[in-house]
């Protein structure tokens, strides 16, 4: 846990397990920056954010946080609080949560760009969650693929069911099960986004995704396959500088 500000750089950590707060807790004071890590193998038994639960700034880049877990929200990342979070050049895989959000789930104020999150399971929003009074994410460039539901039912918003303020731009919503790729009644686009089957985007189909792989880059991503319909078809003025692999 911090109340002060710590930085983990080329870290590799795995496994352990707390009520709350598998990894790391970051409280409402501290700031945390995860450079260029790994984190997994951790569990919330009791409640939410199985690698991270955050309730101050939170600043993730270039890492993988994969096969994490929690009873509640937030598989792999929760955020709570008031304070900013920002996730770039990360791929978040194969988390789940019993409750919501299985890679990440926003209660706080999110920024995810030029990220992965792949094949990550929960009970709402299997992808990505955001609900909460303070809660607010802003997505670009990133694709949120094969999310599921991890009980017998089903429910809309599978890659992302967002609840309070989304702002999508240039990504991908795809491959969802147990539910519809995204619910997000109050969302806001660019006019940029594919999702698979049109739940919440601008155009739908299939975006033709290759494998989870090493593309280059300190993380493994999806590639577009030839043919893909969101070949070029982003926003220039919404690109960042470099993509998720660093490459321009």
């Amino acid at each position: 846990a911090t109340d002060g500000t710590a930085t983990l750089t080329d870290c590799v950590l795995r496994g352990g397990t707390a009520p709350y707060a598998g990894g790391i807790h970051v409280g409402a004071t501290g700031s945390l920056t995860v450079s260029s890590g790994l984190m997994s193998g951790y569990e919330a038994t009791a409640g939410s954010g199985g690698a991270i639960y955050t309730e101050g700034t939170l600043h993730v880049f270039d890492s993988t946080i994969a096969s994490n877990s929690a009873l509640l929200d937030g598989g792999g990342i929760y955020i709570g609080g008031t304070q900013a979070s920002e996730i770039r050049r990360t791929t978040l895989q194969q988390n789940s949560a019993v409750g919501g959000g299985g890679g990440i789930s926003a209660a706080g104020r999110l920024v995810l760009e030029n990220s992965t999150l792949f094949q990550n399971r929960a009970g709402l929003g299997g992808g990505l969650l955001v609900s909460g009074a303070c809660s607010s994410a802003t997505v670009t460039n990133t694709t949120i693929a094969y999310s599921g539901y991890g009980g017998s039912s089903t429910a809309d918003g599978q890659g992302i069911s967002a609840y309070g303020p989304l702002s999508l731009a240039n990504s991908i919503v795809a491959y969802s099960t147990g539910g519809t790729d995204c619910y997000a009644p109050t969302a806001t686009t660019n006019g940029h986004n594919l999702v698979k089957d049109g739940s919440c985007g601008n155009l739908s189909g299939d975006p033709l995704l290759a494998t989870l792989q090493w593309n280059g880059g300190d993380t493994q991503t999806l590639a577009l396959m030839a043919g893909s319909p969101a070949v070029d078809a982003g926003a220039p003025s919404a690109y960042p500088a470099t993509d998720q692999r660093g490459m321009a």
